[in-house]
């Protein structure tokens, strides 16, 4: 599909999305009828399992994961997610091709502004389809999505249905990034939608993975959180540009994260000093993510420095819990 017809084909279905006039004649404009039945299908999924958010937290929905097996970890993640020391965070499709070509471990592609969504979806695809033809090395690509959005749905569907299979050619798979996961009862909303859409698929579960932001909303219920995604985790992430590596919320996390055996990212969405990220790395974060090109090469220098192993998984804390 052209770019443009794709462009308007892509508006059509989040109009209808936000108008809740979405059917299969209404995404029947994708590239088959197969793909447009899927999707339809993940969005009734993902409606009827959010309407069940919002009874009480006492009433059972919320897992005690403590109850249950206090020893649990998180699915190992693929290769070329075990490190994650230095990614980029792609805000416009422009700065894909320098994106790729760069020394990062991980790219994750900004798909909060609906204005460029189209031109990143289509350049992602070109990248994957081209890789895969030439056999050549790119870094692991990582969609960075509003998990609160039902445009999401859209996006998370049509990446599997057009992507996955490519990417596991290439011993990667589909990631995402999930921004807006308030509470374990939306983790569970997004368990269950991954959990589908593998089913549709005829993907092994766990195949999908995700890495959840972690902030001031979610954080004490940053271990239920983990446990709901822990056959799907691709890490937790948590912004700092405002935030000094000793705040509970860090300490917490990277705890809690490395306690289960996940990785724990920093977030650099804004300019930041090289001694910021020094100071992140000794920390115990396992990488860090950074909006600005010209920095990964001082970053990929720093942090291979300050830790030459892959991740630092093995970094523990104890007594503290989120």
């Amino acid at each position: 599909m052209p770019p443009l017809q794709w462009q308007r084909t892509f508006g059509l279905i989040e109009r209808g999305l936000q108008m809740g006039t979405v059917n299969v004649k209404t995404v029947s404009l994708t590239r088959s009828d197969e793909e447009a039945k899927f999707l339809s299908r993940l969005i009734h999924t993902f409606d009827v399992e959010r309407s069940q958010i919002h009874e009480p937290r006492n009433s059972g929905l919320n897992t005690n994961v403590n109850r249950i097996d206090s020893n649990w970890h998180v699915k190992p993640v693929r290769k070329d997610l075990q490190d994650q020391r230095v990614g980029l965070i792609v805000r416009h499709h422009s700065e894909m091709k320098r994106s790729l070509e760069s020394r990062a471990k991980v790219i994750t592609v900004d798909f909060l502004d609906s204005s460029d969504r189209h031109s990143s979806f289509s350049y992602i695809q070109s990248a994957i389809e081209e890789a895969t033809r030439s056999r050549s090395q790119i870094p692991a690509i990582m969609c960075d999505v509003k998990a609160n959005e039902k445009e999401s749905v859209l996006i998370v569907g049509k990446y599997l249905f057009q992507n996955a299979e490519a990417l596991l050619h290439r011993r990667s798979a589909p990631y995402f990034s999930l921004r807006g996961i308030a509470s374990c009862e939306m983790a569970r909303v997004w368990r269950k939608l991954i959990s589908f859409a593998e089913a549709e698929l005829s993907l092994i579960r766990g195949t999908v993975k995700v890495a959840v932001e972690i902030d001031a909303v979610n954080y004490t219920d940053c271990e239920h959180i983990l446990y709901e995604f822990k056959d799907h985790c691709a890490g937790l992430r948590v912004v700092t540009d405002d935030r000094h590596v000793d705040s509970e919320i860090v300490q917490n996390t990277i705890a809690i994260g490395h306690a289960r055996g996940t990785h724990v990212i920093a977030l650099k969405e804004r300019t930041f000093t090289e001694k910021a990220a020094e100071s992140e790395a000794i920390t115990g974060f396992d990488g860090i993510s950074i909006s600005n090109h010209t920095a990964i090469e001082s970053m990929v220098i720093i942090w291979n420095y300050i830790m030459p192993d892959a991740n630092q998984l093995w970094k523990k804390r104890k007594g503290i819990t989120c």
